[in-house]
């Protein structure tokens, strides 16, 4: 579902995430803390705050714990790697 200029794609679920939601998103799901994912991704950890926020917003989630869960039953972390 990746789309050039980082546009929304629609995945499962009928959410729009972009690539860049879906690499939080799957890194989120594999433990990563903000920290690490920013290091991970070469970005500055307010960049992944947002990303994180816009991810929660989207998900229609409190914290991270339920956005990866909701992800998972609307089946958006599968095939994912979780390294």
């Amino acid at each position: 579902h990746w789309a050039p200029g980082g546009a929304k794609t629609e995945g499962p679920g009928g959410l729009h995430l972009t690539p860049r939601q879906r690499d939080v998103l799957n890194l989120m799901a594999g433990g990563k803390s903000n920290k690490e994912i920013a290091r991970i991704l070469g970005l500055a950890e307010g960049t992944i705050k947002l990303h994180v926020t816009g991810l929660l917003k989207v998900l229609d989630a409190n914290n991270r714990t339920q956005a990866v869960i909701k992800a998972a039953s609307l089946g958006l972390t599968q095939g994912l790697e979780q390294d």
